[in-house]
């Protein structure tokens, strides 16, 4: 934009707007036992956006064999296909595993959660920073993806991996080293931009 001759002044990164309920506090206790889930200290979110598209199911049976305590939640969308697959085999699964088809409250979902295991749309990679959630990108695709996982990766808030079996490598790599898990939410918390919508609107009101 600059380079095109508009005044720095009239630039302010905002961020992607997103949802206020993102930014709003939340009673971990209350969600845990609305949605009927377990206490447990670390907990996986594997999710492909609103339609739910990406290796989830191959990524889920993966994390089945995670030898770390934990619970994992999958959010399959709009995806029917791969929602009745994995209730199919939620029966033969070692960790407690929670599958959800489309939801409205994906703010309280990753307000659960630990780390998210995902395809890195601009909004899913705004909500999960806006949730203190590090992202591993799953063989995001070229175009808007794969910059948003080079985004992530440069920051030092994401991981990449491009096939299913990577992610116990990355996930229990975390786990092990709870102090570098730490020094990523500290990145988060500086790089989310939750307020953004607000942000935006405040910024415009003041160039009027």
């Amino acid at each position: 934009m600059v380079s095109r001759r508009i005044d720095e002044n009239k630039i302010k990164v905002c961020g992607i707007p997103i949802d206020k309920k993102f930014s709003v506090e939340k009673d971990k206790e209350e969600i845990i036992r609305r949605l009927r889930v377990g206490k447990y200290n670390f907990i996986i979110l594997v999710m492909g956006g609103g339609l739910g598209v990406g290796p989830i199911r191959e990524i889920v049976i993966q994390l089945q064999h995670l030898e770390a305590d934990c619970q994992i939640l999958v959010v399959c969308g709009h995806n029917k296909t791969l929602f009745k697959k994995l209730s199919a085999l939620k029966t033969k699964f070692i960790k407690p595993t929670f599958i959800y088809g489309f939801c409205n409250n994906m703010d309280e979902i990753m307000f659960l959660a630990d780390i998210m295991v995902s395809k890195v749309g601009g909004m899913s990679s705004s909500e999960s920073l806006a949730s203190q959630l590090p992202i591993i990108a799953i063989a995001p695709i070229p175009g808007q993806e794969m910059r948003n996982a080079k985004f992530l990766l440069d920051n030092g808030v994401g991981f990449k991996i491009k096939k299913p079996k990577e992610v116990i490598s990355v996930v229990s790599n975390l786990l092990s080293d709870e102090s570098r898990f730490l020094k990523i939410k500290e990145k988060i918390a500086k790089l989310a931009k939750p307020k953004a919508a607000e942000d935006i609107a405040r910024f415009a009101l003041q160039q009027l």
